[in-house]
């Protein structure tokens, strides 16, 4: 009998040398199509982000290779 096949071993956790600071600011990649309709992407995320505090701003972008993005600022950083 043939041995079963392992699956490859998870990739390992980058480690940084420089600690980053929190921000206010989230930021959310890979959210589908770019072709979709970027404002209301933007409007249903920050309404849910509302729900862990007060969103100041939103902004919608196409990223990379035609994946949407969102760039959401919180007023307070312990919301992010």
């Amino acid at each position: 009998a043939a041995a079963a096949e392992k699956p490859p071993p998870a990739p390992a956790a980058t480690a940084t040398k420089k600690k980053s600071k929190p921000t206010k600011v989230l930021q959310l990649r890979n959210l589908g199509d770019a072709d979709e309709d970027f404002e209301q992407l933007r409007e249903e995320i920050a309404s849910e982000c509302g729900k862990y505090g007060t969103v100041d701003a939103s902004h919608a972008v196409d990223a990379l290779e035609g994946e949407a993005a969102v760039y959401i600022r919180f007023t307070e950083r312990r919301a992010s």
